[in-house]
């Protein structure tokens, strides 16, 4: 019940937040979201994602994105490891919605002794399929 409560609270905040013009920033690394100069977008509004690692290894992920003036959006997110120099690829997962607001949420077991972090994808499309906007997100690392 309670992340039925937490995804209709973001899907109601999306939505707020399609209706008010935002300009819109990349968000690549932590320096990106630092430079938050101008509108860099004309469709995408706000692209996020986020990872918590609960202590019994349970990564939640999230990823969102908020567009304007676009029939469906498609995120791809990937979970990814720190292991010997390099990031791998641990489990990956696509979301396709129609509308204006897309909001992934998923779960995956880790290990303890490792980094982690998120990479997201997100793609905005018209209303005749037509690709409109992407950006890529990429997540600060969190160790566990």
């Amino acid at each position: 019940m309670r992340k039925f409560k937490f995804i209709v609270l973001n899907l109601c905040i999306a939505m707020l937040i399609s209706i008010v013009p935002v300009h819109a920033v990349e968000n690549t690394s932590s320096a990106a979201r630092e430079d938050a100069g101008q509108a860099k977008f004309s469709y995408i509004a706000v692209f996020d994602s986020n990872l918590k690692i609960e202590k019994d290894g349970k990564a939640v992920v999230k990823s969102s994105l908020t567009a304007r003036n676009v029939d469906k959006i498609m995120l791809s997110t990937f979970l990814q490891k720190y292991e010997n120099g390099s990031w791998t690829n641990l489990k990956h997962w696509t979301l396709t919605k129609e509308g204006v607001a897309a909001l992934l949420v998923e779960e995956y077991s880790v290990e303890s002794g490792y980094a982690y972090r998120v990479v997201s994808y997100g793609y905005v499309y018209g209303s005749k399929g037509e690709f409109l906007e992407g950006d890529s997100y990429y997540g600060d690392s969190v160790i566990y």
